[in-house]
């Protein structure tokens, strides 16, 4: 008997024994695959599994509910290629006995209860081509010796207790094709301009570390990218090469502290579904067209000095709306000129050089609001009218608590000389 398969099944009494049928398999010395993934074994892994074939290939646990500790004799399998037990109860530490699998290509670790630091043995699986250790409770660095694998497509180790800095060994491994997830530890420093070195990469997730500083101009030269999420403390821009990233369909920068404004090449990436800028520093005009086309898609809440952005508004977004708001002092009733169905008017005073001025604040709970301010918009910027006032600017954008904020920013007129549509 070559192959033992008995997957996807419901296989299990849920009792402490469930794998002692393994002893009796019939010329397990001839066994080269043993799949007992997706069931309802429970229990330890008995030692007759050291017995089995020399020749086993793959060894595929996962989905069950099998605790204990992996067993140091896991080692005996010499010629093992696949090794999964993902979502499992295993815990303890990964023994260093893995890493004289020097055969081994797949290591899937995940969902189970893993404490301790991952192996520097595991940099000795020059074969290794997929490794999966999300999931678990492992401490410590990320060993360099990774960066002996240079034939690593995947590295999942995000959802762990990780800290230190991400090894550049790693970050030059050009192997690396499918993907990176580091995300949900405890990373900190710079991210290395090495990340450039990963050319075929197809996506990266760092997020939910505390990684800082800027985002290396080296990542436009990763432009197999499909997915990127940088979801950390990262400082500055948005790189202008990151224009050469046409193959995104995730883009996640939120929660950092970039600043200047949106690149309006993103506007130009035709395969982006999602975009998520929301909760950084990030001013001046939202761009439009291409995905700014679809507010479903595009998160920018948090930006407190973004404006503009509304399709087919055709109003010049300037910088100087946020200063006009406070102006405002933040729409204090005393600053309250009127109210009208859709909206109220306040006045404010510029910062700048005393300048008065009138902005009209759209009422969102009304589901009509929008469709009003587009059209709004479209017939203020062309008419001229001596009962109606000029219109400074539009902003679409966050207001100063972080709700979004629709508004219109007139010239000011005494009261009974101008009509500011309250309606």
């Amino acid at each position: 008997m070559r192959r033992f398969l008995v997957a996807f099944n419901y296989l299990g009494k849920g009792e402490d024994d469930d794998l002692s049928f393994l002893t009796t398999l019939v010329n397990p010395t001839s066994l080269e695959i043993l799949e007992l993934n997706t069931n309802n074994f429970v229990g330890l892994l008995p030692a007759s599994v050291s017995n089995l074939s020399t020749e086993l290939i793959e060894l595929s646990l996962s989905y069950n509910q099998i605790s204990g500790e992996i067993p140091r004799w896991i080692s005996n399998l010499k010629k093992l290629q696949a090794f999964f037990v993902a979502y499992n109860r295993f815990h303890g530490e990964i023994p260093s006995e893995i890493g004289d699998l020097i055969y081994l290509q797949e290591l899937a670790l995940l969902g189970n209860q893993f404490s301790g630091q991952i192996p520097i043995s595991l940099g000795n699986l020059a074969s290794l081509t997929k490794l999966s250790l999300r999931e678990n409770n492992l401490q410590g660095r990320i060993p360099s010796s990774l960066g002996k694998c240079h034939n690593l497509e995947l590295l999942d180790l995000g959802s762990n207790n990780l800290s230190g800095f991400i090894p550049s060994e790693i970050l030059e491994l050009s192997s690396l094709l499918e993907g990176v997830d580091l995300s949900q530890n405890h990373l900190t420093g710079f991210l290395s301009m090495e990340i450039g070195k990963l050319r075929n990469l197809g996506y990266l997730n760092l997020s939910d570390n505390k990684l800082q500083g800027q985002i290396p101009t080296s990542i436009g030269t990763c432009v197999k990218l499909e997915a990127l999420d940088l979801n950390n403390n990262f400082q500055g821009s948005i790189p202008s090469t990151m224009n050469s990233l046409q193959g995104l369909e995730l883009l996640v920068l939120s929660h950092n502290n970039l600043s200047g404004g949106i690149p309006g090449f993103l506007k130009d990436f035709k395969f982006l579904q999602i975009l998520n800028l929301s909760r950084n520093n990030l001013e001046g005009a939202v761009p439009t067209g291409g995905i700014f086309s679809n507010a479903t898609v595009v998160f920018i809440i948090g930006n407190r000095n973004l404006c503009g952005g509304v399709p087919d508004s055709g109003l010049r977004c300037r910088g100087k709306e946020r200063k006009e708001i406070r102006g405002t002092d933040r729409f204090s009733a005393s600053n309250l000129l009127g109210m009208g169905a859709f909206g109220s008017v306040y006045k404010g005073i510029s910062e700048h050089d005393g300048t008065v001025f009138a902005v009209k604040v759209l009422d969102l709970s009304h589901h009509a609001v929008s469709r009003s301010f587009l059209a709004e918009c479209a017939v203020l910027k062309n008419i001229r009218h001596r009962n109606l006032v000029k219109v400074l600017s539009a902003c679409s954008g966050i207001d100063y608590e972080g709700n979004e904020l629709k508004a219109i920013v007139y010239e000011y007129m005494d009261k009974g000389k101008s009509l500011y549509g309250l309606k």
